[in-house]
């Protein structure tokens, strides 16, 4: 073997000498064709021959004319463009994936090996940098060293110079100070260092910009002390020599980075294994994952399931690195002249070691990785319309994850706790929040369910809590998720548990006064936002996830599309393949205007009702598509979801709804059922459609009118009108009867009223319709009850009635509209009446004249199947002159009823069949609607018309 390596170096230097009398004969022959230039080329072609041959006579000479034709134009540009700046490059992280997309046509061979650690740049400036080094060009690939920019290395040495300052006048001997020095890190991170890496070219990457993967960019980060945050502008040199060349490692030792599992040693080994069968290269202190597909975990892959659809990957670091010949120490191996070398780990020519587990922040994971690409697209991990609320909280935790906070906390007694405080309803995103805090900066995340914390009694609780404590310390650094806690430090009459809040408190102080090495912060998750006060003062920020407006649902309608990779109407969104990088997926037009159609039929829905809302489409669209095969069955297209898709799934959702109290629905009541009214369709739609279209026209005025009030006889559509108002504008339609508010108990009427107009606020923009309003508000003081319980029940609607347009999840799109129906209004409470409330009165009577009784007339018989020789005028003109809706109905009624008896009879006489019966069978004629005419009795007789007539001039 000794023998082998020393023939191998003979063999280098050699090579190496004829490398060195090569340059020196290319700047003789230069300088002498310079010096002859005004002879002819003959003569200068027939020196540089005659000397090649004497120096080597086998070499190609026609080669040797293009290497200097290539060396005599660099050296002539860079001798003519001497005030030419270098190419300074703005270095961005890609997911690993998707640039496997980008390199994989200009490089396969060698892709496995070295795409963690490749840089992917532009092709053009690829080119120019490749003409400059052709000797570190390999199949695609140019092997350069990259620096920091000079105004990089400035303006970081400044920043560094500054904090340094800083924490020499913040000095202080504090014991967690102490600490932090003598476990402060003791990597280099020389901002003149230079790395050796892999360059590749793509035709769709602009100049000046450069991208790698997600760890390598961490590493680089890490290696420069860079923050994550920070713009890092990076420029590349050729190799200082042969010697930093990559090379084979005969040793390797790589640590396992903590998660929030416990895994087996046995597992880590086979996963390593696996993972190692295709050689890798890296450098020392590198940060690489793993990937924990089916042939990676092999028979653990079961064991696990969890973690792998968690995580998807484990992380490791590259400890140690050497080759044969070199000293038994990392930073000797790695590090010439402050240059580091990357190696190449291979299976059976490398010694695999694996180290003792540590605790250090991963790399972030920013980036939505799909199983299967199929277009060049870049999405955020975080949805779109849950990333305002994503950025607040990432401002809160950055400077605790970074250690930008530790100077101020070196100031203070005790030390700053980052206990953030989250609230939202059930499916609002809450967790996926948290999990996607923890991903983005590199942190695990332990969940704690709040209840399993909660014991008999207030020793069990504490040592259950000791034992969180313990295991937060064993994760870090982590993102600790206590859910329901609500239900904390609370016993079973509903108090606070002081004890335990206490205790709670005094264990978190310790372990940030004797542990400050990793970051370690508690999110606190709760659906309710009233808990104890003393509870409340423990959080550093509190944030709450409100109900989504109609711009963010449509924004989570566009992620889920993209994330999933949909066609919505056959209109392919695939990005073009000569787009750049760094730009998300582009709708067409159809596609946006069918997703703010559905947007705007989703009033209540939550991030997770959107999730769900796509799936179920995704699966309206297979069923469609199975039944639709005559007789030659295909893979349905899974990738296509039409709107019709999306309106059948919303059907599906809300009858899946309709069991909970809350969940509002729109009747599908439009005009053409409701015959007449043209005046009071004109004025509902005057005094209701403007709010809803035009919202930020209203947003300033100072008196909001909050609703309508309906009266009249009874049966004269009332109800039928709000409900087709509601259809026609397209919102949600809550009807609730007066009297089944009512509840015997005390306060619960009350707390009936309130749930009303908290779903109303939630479902905005909605209509409630408060039916038989007279038997919910009556007159104050002439109820009659002792307790005055009616009383309490106005008092609770007025305050209602004025805040509907208030709330926290109100926003300026927020339309609560308030349409009240009684046929006494003389008996309601009078301040329920005066302007800003159900200012508005309405009067809606029977039909009179010819034309209205025609057109209900109409409406009435529209579903039904009338012979050709039937005429409405002729029954509505035989009718009275006023009737109201449900006089007319009944007339409709009797004929069906009519019609169907003659059936019947026929079919008891055997004329026809009963398998030739369906619903079309049944034909209205002429003598069917005459028997109807014969059996009307009016509703309303004409004494209490005249009364409502005499309330409406009152009114």
């Amino acid at each position: 073997m000794k023998n082998v390596c020393t023939e191998t170096k003979k063999k280098s230097l050699i090579y190496v000498s004829l490398f060195i009398l090569l340059q020196v004969l290319f700047y003789f022959i230069l300088i002498l064709c310079f010096h002859i230039m005004n002879k002819q080329i003959a003569l200068k072609i027939w020196v540089i021959r005659f000397c090649i041959r004497i120096i080597y006579p086998k070499y190609n000479f026609y080669t040797f004319l293009v290497f200097l034709a290539i060396k005599f134009r660099i050296w002539h540009q860079r001798k003519i463009g001497t005030n030419r700046n270098m190419d300074v490059f703005e270095l961005k992280s890609i997911p690993q994936n998707l640039l496997n997309l980008l390199v994989k046509d200009n490089l396969e061979y060698n892709l496995p090996i070295i795409l963690n650690k490749c840089i992917l740049i532009s092709k053009e400036q690829f080119i120019q940098l490749g003409s400059e080094n052709l000797f570190y060009l390999d199949n695609g690939v140019l092997w350069l060293a990259m620096k920091l920019s000079p105004e990089c290395k400035k303006k970081h040495k400044n920043k560094k110079s500054n904090s340094l300052e800083n924490s020499i006048l913040k000095l202080n001997f504090m014991t967690t100070e102490i600490h932090k020095k003598l476990w402060a890190d003791s990597t280099l991170n020389n901002i003149n260092n230079s790395i050796i890496v892999p360059v590749i070219g793509s035709k769709l990457l602009t100049d000046n910009v450069a991208f790698t993967t997600e760890n390598e960019f961490h590493n680089i980060v890490s290696l420069f002390d860079f923050n994550n945050n920070e713009n890092i502008n990076v420029t590349f040199h050729p190799v200082p020599s042969f010697e930093c060349s990559p090379k084979i490692a005969a040793e390797a030792e790589v640590s396992l980075i903590l998660n929030e599992y416990d895994l087996a040693n046995d597992f880590v080994k086979e996963v390593l294994t696996n993972y190692f069968q295709v050689p890798k290269l890296m450098s020392v202190n590198d940060t690489f994952s793993v990937p924990l597909t089916p042939t990676i975990t092999a028979k653990y892959h079961y064991k696990y399931l969890d973690l792998v659809e968690s995580a998807g990957k484990l992380h490791f670091k590259c400890r140690k690195l050497i080759s044969d010949g070199e000293p038994d120490s990392p930073h000797k191996a790695a590090n010439h002249d402050k240059v580091i070398r990357p190696f190449f780990v291979v299976k059976g020519a490398s010694h695999l070691n694996l180290g003792e587990n540590i605790h250090e922040l991963k790399p972030r994971d920013q980036y939505f990785k799909p199983r299967e690409i199929k277009s060049i697209m870049n999405l955020q991990l975080c949805p779109t319309g849950l990333r305002e609320k994503f950025l607040q909280m990432q401002d809160t935790i950055s400077p605790f994850v970074t250690g930008d906070i530790n100077d101020l906390s070196t100031c203070m007694s005790s030390p700053i706790i980052p206990m953030l405080f989250l609230t939202g309803s059930i499916g609002s995103g809450r967790h996926l929040l948290v999990k996607i805090l923890a991903k983005y900066n590199g942190l695990n995340c332990l969940p704690i369910d709040c209840n399993s914390l909660q014991s008999s009694t207030a020793k069990q609780t504490e040592s259950k809590i000791n034992s969180m404590m313990q295991k937060a310390k064993a994760a870090v650094p982590v993102i600790v998720l206590l859910d329901n806690f609500e239900v904390f430090a609370v016993d079973p009459e509903n108090n606070e548990d002081c004890r335990v809040m206490e205790f709670f408190m005094n264990s978190i102080d310790e372990l940030y006064q004797n542990y400050t090495k990793h970051p370690i912060i508690f999110i606190a998750v709760s659906e309710r936002q009233d808990l104890k006060p003393n509870i409340l003062r423990i959080f550093l920020e509190r944030f709450h996830v409100s109900r989504l407006n109609a711009q963010q649902r449509y924004d989570m309608l566009e992620w889920f599309i993209n994330v999933m990779q949909l066609k919505i109407n056959k209109e392919d969104h695939v990005v073009e393949s000569n787009q750049l990088v760094g730009t998300e997926t582009v709708l067409t037009q159809e596609t946006k205007d069918v997703l703010r159609r559905i947007a705007a039929k989703t009033e209540t829905f939550l991030s997770g009702d959107l999730d769900t809302l796509v799936h179920f489409a995704l699966r309206e669209s297979y069923l469609k598509q199975h039944k639709s095969y005559n007789k030659v069955r295909t893979d349905p297209d899974l990738s296509f979801v039409g709107e019709e898709d999306f309106n059948s799934a919303l059907e599906s959702i809300r009858s899946l709804q309709s069991q909970h109290l809350d969940a509002p629905k729109i009747p599908k009541v439009y005009w053409e059922d409701i015959g007449g009214l043209e005046k009071l369709k004109k004025e509902l739609l005057k005094t209701i459609e403007f709010p809803i279209k035009y919202p930020h026209l209203f947003k300033n005025s100072s008196l909001k009118r909050s609703g309508i009030l309906l009266y009249g006889p009874p049966g004269c559509g009332k109800t039928l009108v709000a409900k087709a108002v509601s259809t026609e504008l397209n919102v949600s339609f809550l009807s609730v009867k007066g009297p089944e508010l009512l509840n015997m108990y005390i306060g619960q009427s009350e707390e009936n009223v309130r749930k009303v107009f908290e779903s109303a606020r939630a479902s905005s923009p909605c209509i409630v319709f408060l039916d038989e309003l007279d038997a919910l508000a009556p007159r104050r003081g002439a109820a009659g009850d002792s307790g005055g319980a009616s009383d309490r029940v106005v008092s609770q609607l007025l305050a209602e009635v004025d805040g509907v347009a208030s709330g926290e999840d109100a926003d300026t799109s927020s339309f609560v509209f308030i349409m009240g129906a009684t046929n006494r209004p003389d008996l309601l409470e009078q301040s329920l009446l005066r302007p800003g409330r159900l200012d508005k009165l309405i009067y809606v009577g029977p039909y009179s004249g010819l034309t209205e009784k025609t057109c209900v007339l109409k409406a009435l018989c529209r579903k039904y199947t009338l012979r050709p020789e039937v005429n409405l005028e002729s029954v509505a003109e035989a009718l009275p002159d006023k009737c109201t809706g449900a006089d007319l109905l009944q007339v409709v009624s009797c004929a069906r009823s009519a019609a169907v008896r003659g059936l019947v009879s026929k079919l008891n006489s055997g004329a026809i069949k009963e398998s030739e019966l369906n619903p079309n069978s049944v034909v209205i004629g002429v003598s069917e609607l005459w028997q109807g005419v014969d059996s009307f009795r009016p509703s309303v007789t004409d004494d209490e018309l005249a009364y409502y007539e005499s309330l409406e001039s009152q009114m």
